[in-house]
């Protein structure tokens, strides 16, 4: 018999797949332009990578150099200013060491301020360079002052603190204003003088907020010491912006950035901050000058990045490629010489390209003649593959729909002149309709598990604790008598369906369909937790949907179906039962023949879903249950509580119990607990309250009775009460 799909082309129009592949790639030399082409780039990025490399260290030597030429300076000017002071102590104390002052200040341009300050009295004395927006003694500075000497003098009532605004530069220029105040400032307080005199050698401070001009900076300062003790201190005061001017003046690069961070990866300077005559930063990476940031802070990520990449790799140099842009930086980091004890590093971060401009471009001339040949490559092959992928891009979707049990046995196979191809095609599709029949029969969680595994099936079973639900049609056999069969059998596929579709809602197994009857079971294969609440939940659906279809088919002129359903907890045997010639996946054991008894008590009490002990254990807490009785259970000793289920708690309408019968629920639990322990007249009060607000109840009724018969009883002396 051909069961070859009416599209499929003949077995002599097909190609075979080795002869068509070794053609398609034998003509396109796709491997050697692609070793071409990755060849070129290597070359070229390894020439680009060893350029920039130098580059950046010869920039990292100059600036470096550049660094240390500002700042040793300073520190050598403020040893000699001093080794002056050691010599000549009232020097500074008088009007003519502010000569001294301006001097020295004048002689760096990139100082703000140069000052003294003394152990015996506090007394202080400092030139600095003022501009107009400054703020200096709680007033502004007068116009066209450009220095200033404060002079600080400490009286028996306070301190004196002297200002004088001078116009000109470069030493003692003319008078602009002269002001007087009170102050509180006491040198030998501040960071600078502590630092210095505690080290008795030059520092450097972290930087702060100047006292006198309230900008921030950093502050080199100098001991002065007088045979062996300690008599004041020299220091200078360098602003962030002029030392962020200064790294600006030294990019390594167009693109570079030069910064000066500390140990923390704060910021003590950036090159990205120019400031502007005013003394307000300009438009640049960092907000302003005055105030410090951590790299974190920046709008430029570049820092950061570095920073981590640097702490990762314990490297000085390297290069990366920047995770925002792509573009490959050079990043380095040097100590600054000076400042040692706070381990501050001059990083400079640039782009490759800014070194390597020249030799890329050439290196890109020669890749785009590569590129373009590869593309005219790719290009063929990409018109012709379709030819031989598709087909197989169809296999392999169908495939995984068959490995999820998706598998759309009606769907076309997938149609190949290769013969290959068209082979397997076929052999998907029957594959396809044997699985989809073979998990018509066997649970497909299982089918899904052989498939994963890629293992056949083999006959044996391990004890699970597991939840098993029956169910049976009340008065099928009458029904059969009384029904045409046509019109019973929709019936009852309809129901199986709601049975079938409702287990499986609730990640149940149906094992198998036995008559008008469905045994099912949860927690095998798939592991679940909350097996007895799925199983209830499973129930209620079945009994609801029943119901409402019970109402269409009246309406229909058929008769209603009643479902009974009983459920219980216990371990079984659960596996692959049978010969190796047909085999089962089924549940065996005591806990089977139980669900199965506590079904049929349905007809006994006249009841609708049935449940066991173990199930009020697992699920009880979860479910409205109202107990009916404590009875023998055929095969076995013990006695077991069966309790009818009525609803789910905090669950969807479909499932949920209405108030009333919750109240039933719990009226009906007060009054089972007198009858389990022997108070009968109590428990006949809590059955006759019940059949009072349901007198419809047969339930409670029957115990109602039972519960009266044991109290009269018990008051004849017949039987002796418990508890």
């Amino acid at each position: 018999m051909n069961t070859a799909h009416p599209d499929t082309p003949s077995s002599s129009a097909l190609l075979r797949i080795r002869p068509t592949f070794l053609m398609l790639f034998l003509a396109l030399v796709v491997p050697v332009s692609a070793l071409s082409l990755w060849f070129t780039m290597r070359a070229s990025n390894q020439a680009s990578e060893r350029l920039a490399q130098e580059s950046i260290a010869r920039a990292q030597t100059q600036t470096d150099q550049a660094t240390q030429i500002l700042l040793r300076p300073i520190t050598a000017m403020l040893t000699q200013l001093a080794q002056t002071v050691a010599a000549e102590p009232e020097l500074l104390r008088t009007d003519k060491g502010a000569g001294v002052l301006l001097a020295s200040l004048a002689a760096e341009d990139d100082l703000a301020g140069v000052f003294a300050g003394f152990a015996d009295r506090g007394s202080y004395h400092m030139a600095l360079k003022v501009k107009p927006s400054m703020t200096l003694g709680g007033q502004g500075v007068p116009p066209q002052a450009t220095q200033a000497t404060r002079r600080i003098d400490q009286a028996g009532d306070g301190a004196l603190d002297r200002y004088t605004f001078l116009r000109g530069g470069g030493g003692m220029g003319e008078v602009a204003e002269r002001r007087e105040s009170r102050t509180a400032y006491d040198p030998r307080q501040r960071p600078w003088y502590r630092q210095a005199t505690t080290a008795r050698r030059a520092v450097v401070s972290e930087p702060y907020v100047f006292a006198t001009t309230g900008e921030t900076g950093i502050t080199v300062s100098v001991p002065v010491v007088r045979g062996a003790a300690v008599v004041g201190a020299v220091g200078a005061d360098l602003t962030l912006g002029r030392l962020s001017e200064f790294l600006a003046r030294h990019r390594a690069s167009p693109n570079a950035i030069t910064l000066i961070v500390d140990q923390d990866g704060l910021v003590v300077a950036h090159s990205g901050v120019v400031t502007a005559p005013t003394g307000q930063a300009t438009a640049n990476a960092v907000p302003s000058p005055s105030v410090r940031r951590s790299l974190d802070d920046l709008s430029d990520k570049g820092p950061a990045t570095a920073w981590l990449m640097r702490a990762r790799l314990d490297q000085a140099s390297f290069s990366y490629d920047d995770p925002l842009d792509g573009r490959r930086m050079m990043a380095s980091f040097q100590p600054v010489p000076i400042t040692s004890d706070k381990n501050w590093q001059v990083m400079i971060l640039a782009p490759r390209a800014d070194f390597s401009r020249d030799l890329d471009a050439a290196g890109r001339q020669v890749l785009g003649f590569l590129l373009g040949a590869l593309l005219l490559q790719i290009l063929l092959i990409y018109r012709l593959l379709p030819w031989i992928t598709r087909p197989l891009e169809v296999l392999a979707r169908r495939v995984q729909g068959l490995r999820r049990l998706e598998f759309d046995a009606s769907a076309a196979p997938a149609n190949s002149r290769v013969r290959e191809i068209a082979t397997l095609s076929q052999a998907v599709q029957t594959l396809g309709v044997t699985v989809n029949a073979f998990a018509s029969f066997v649970p497909r969680d299982l089918v899904r598990q052989l498939i994963d595994s890629g293992q056949g099936l083999a006959a044996g079973g391990r004890s699970r604790f597991l939840t098993i639900l029956f169910t049976d049609l009340e008065g099928f056999s009458s029904l059969a008598e009384r029904h045409p069969a046509q019109a019973l059998l929709r019936q009852v596929s309809e129901y199986f369906g709601i049975a079938t579709r409702s287990i499986g809602r609730e990640q149940g197994t149906v094992d198998k369909f036995i008559g008008d009857a469905v045994m099912a079971f949860w927690g095998a294969p798939q592991l679940l937790e909350d097996h007895a609440w799925r199983a209830c939940v499973a129930a209620l659906r079945i009994h609801r949907q029943v119901q409402a279809r019970n109402a269409q088919w009246v309406q229909e002129g058929l008769e209603p179906l009643v479902v009974r359903i009983g459920i219980h907890c216990d371990a079984v045997l659960v596996g692959n039962i049978g010969s190796a010639d047909r085999m089962s996946y089924t549940v065996m054991g005591d806990g089977v023949n139980v669900a199965s008894r506590l079904e049929g008590l349905n007809k006994e009490y006249g009841t609708r879903l049935c449940v066991s002990q173990t199930v009020f254990r697992e699920a009880g807490e979860r479910l409205w249950l109202r107990p009916l009785d404590i009875v023998a259970v055929k095969g076995r000793r013990a006695e077991l509580e069966v309790y009818e289920l009525m609803g789910a708690r905090e669950a969807d309408d479909e499932v949920a119990a209405r108030p009333d019968v919750q109240q039933l629920c719990t009226q009906s639990l007060a009054a089972f607990e007198h009858l389990r322990a022997g108070r009968w007249t109590e428990a006949a009060d809590g059955y006759a309250a019940v059949c009072t607000a349901w007198p419809d109840d047969t339930v409670s009724r029957r115990l109602l009775e039972r519960s009266q018969q044991r109290a009269s009883a018990a008051l004849a002396g017949a039987i002796k009460p418990r508890g």
